[in-house]
């Protein structure tokens, strides 16, 4: 289960809290949060057996989760752009992708695919 409170950011009082069934194994590599680009609504997004499902922080949690199209994905990236909503899937095969989270067409749009990325990978993130 993933458990979220939204809190009133003058009291930091809880306005409402939610439990979203989920399957998360690593939650290191399966789930991350971001913001849409374009909009200050955060979001979060985890993997599910495969499946990245996706839901829209409101305060009042009233949303359901979605899931975008397609299967096998194995694991998500944060390559320092979540608050540009910009995110990295890697695939089971290894292939991978960078999805950006669009607040104008409201759903994610795959931006770049990149080639020969099936195999072994090394990813190293400076701070």
């Amino acid at each position: 289960m993933l458990h979220v409170t939204t809190l009133s950011p003058s009291t930091g009082e809880a306005i409402n809290s939610a439990k979203l069934a989920s399957s998360i194994v690593d939650p290191l590599s399966q789930f991350i949060s971001l913001t849409r680009a374009g909009s200050s609504q955060p979001m979060m997004l985890w993997l599910e057996q495969g499946a990245l499902r996706y839901i829209d922080l409101t305060p009042t949690l009233n949303q359901k989760a979605k899931a975008l199209k397609g299967t096998g994905y194995a694991k998500i990236l944060d390559v320092g752009l979540d608050s540009q909503g910009h995110v990295v899937i890697v695939r089971d095969d290894g292939s991978s992708l960078i999805l950006r989270f669009d607040a104008e067409i409201g759903l994610a749009k795959s931006i770049w695919e990149f080639q020969d990325s099936v195999g072994p990978y090394h990813f190293v993130r400076w701070s």
